[in-house]
């Protein structure tokens, strides 16, 4: 290293020291399709680590896929987990409201969700629902990243940030079910 330690933000590349084999786990894993956990004390790494994978993963070009940070630090409400993902996932995978719009009639028809474009244009929401969600909509936004994936043929890891604030919200045990 060139300077003094980095501490205040996640590193990658050259400043990324250490952590080979946690760094070779996780790549198998999500190589195998597994879902991960990773849990630590804060700043301890967990964002490098995530980071650095994924640019072993796009380096070493085996496997085309799309990484996305869902950040629930604001989340208490699984209605708002669902809208937040779901929007997170198109988001990653189409930029227009036509895209978006044809993606819901897609892969949500038959739910609450919808893409309303006046919602859209005023403040940016991807996703809005037209009546309170049920077990069927959330369903629907856990199957979103694997539809996805099979539809642009991309894999799609998420990463959440802030993950303990599902436990905040009024059934947090259902949605872990469910994730």
């Amino acid at each position: 290293m060139d300077g003094t330690f980095i501490y205040n933000k996640a590193v990658s590349g050259r400043n990324f020291v250490g952590r080979k084999g946690d760094i070779s786990a996780l790549c198998n894993l999500l190589a195998q399709g597994e879902n991960v956990v990773i849990s630590e004390p804060p700043r301890s790494g967990k964002t490098s680590l995530i980071t650095q994978a994924f640019l072993n993963m796009s380096s070493s070009g085996t496997k085309s896929f799309i990484a996305l940070t869902v950040d629930l630090t604001d989340i208490r409400h699984i209605h708002d987990f669902a809208l937040r993902l779901g929007s997170c996932l198109l988001s990653a995978c189409y930029s227009t409201p036509t895209d978006y719009s044809r993606a819901c009639t897609e892969f949500l028809s038959g739910t609450h969700l919808v893409f309303d474009e006046a919602s859209f244009r005023k403040n940016g929401k991807v996703l809005s629902s037209n009546w309170e969600l049920d077990s069927n909509d959330l369903k629907a936004v856990m199957l979103l990243p694997y539809r996805l994936s099979r539809r642009c043929g991309k894999e799609i890891y998420t990463v959440f940030e802030e993950f303990q604030n599902v436990m905040r919200t009024e059934d947090g045990d259902m949605l872990c079910r469910l994730l």
